[in-house]
């Protein structure tokens, strides 16, 4: 029997938002997980969904298979995606994957990232954290309650 790979020996299963993206996305995920533990916030599942869907209509498929997810994750309140390519980090299709990055993460920076409404950073006892009004009054109601 094949092991799922979205089942880690160490961790357990993977986080259900990077295994559907996986799925939505197979060429550019070659079906598996990114290499290193991810994890993504769901309200910005869709800002990754659309950055994923760019990449696969703006690269030739030559171009796609030198792209590998490396992390999805959420540092500083921010999201972050890390991908390998394996090219000239001069080539026209490095460029583009690097702006539509770069978009794709300044996207999410507005982004809550429970549910993706219009949002800003904020910071909740001390953690950063990208979140719209009515996720920060209950992160705030619930820190108050600790």
């Amino acid at each position: 029997m094949i092991p799922d790979p979205f089942i880690s020996p160490h961790f357990g299963p993977w986080d259900p938002t990077i295994k559907r993206l996986a799925e939505a996305h197979p060429l550019l995920f070659r079906n598996r997980p990114p290499k290193i533990w991810s994890d993504l916030s769901p309200g910005w599942y869709e800002v990754v969904d659309r950055f994923c869907s760019r990449v696969e209509t703006t690269l030739p498929a030559d171009e796609l298979r030198r792209l590998k997810f490396l992390q999805l994750k959420e540092k500083f309140g921010t999201l972050r995606i890390h991908v390998e390519y394996r090219g000239r980090h001069t080539s026209p299709a490095w460029l583009a994957v690097r702006k539509m990055i770069d978009s794709a993460q300044e996207e999410a920076d507005k982004s809550c990232q429970v549910c993706g409404a219009r949002s800003e950073l904020r910071q909740v006892n001390g953690w950063h954290m990208t979140l719209c009004d009515q996720h920060l009054a209950e992160r705030l109601k619930k820190a108050s309650t600790e």
